[in-house]
C-alpha cells in the first residue's frame, strides 16, 4: 500500500497493519507533519502518483489546462529510497 503526505507530497510505502495500529495517524519522515494515512491509501504506486497530482491541482485551485503548470516533486531527494516507511505518530 502507498500513501502520501498532503503537506510536502512525499510518497510512502505503508502496511495496512501499521496504519490501522496508529489509528491512521502517521508522521511524515520528510517534513514531520502528522497526517491521516488512511485518507489516502492506494494499492499501486501509479495510482498514488495520479492521486497526488489531482490533490495538488485541487490544492492549487487549478483546473483544465492548469494541470500542466503543477510541479509535483515535494521536498524529496530523487535518489532517496521511495519505500521508506512513514513513522506512526
Amino acid at each position: 500500500m502507498y500513501t502520501f503526505c498532503p503537506d510536502c507530497a512525499t510518497i510512502f510505502s505503508v502496511s495496512t497493519e501499521h496504519v490501522d495500529a496508529a489509528g491512521g495517524q502517521v508522521r511524515c519522515g520528510a517534513c514531520a507533519k502528522v497526517f491521516n494515512a488512511s485518507a489516502n491509501l492506494y494499492e499501486d504506486l501509479s495510482l498514488v502518483r495520479t492521486a497526488l497530482v489531482e490533490y495538488s491541482v485541487q490544492k492549487a485551485g487549478l483546473s483544465g489546462d492548469g494541470i500542466s503548470a503543477v510541479r509535483v516533486s515535494g521536498r524529496q531527494d530523487p535518489n532517496r529510497d521511495k519505500s521508506a516507511p512513514a513513522v506512526p505518530a
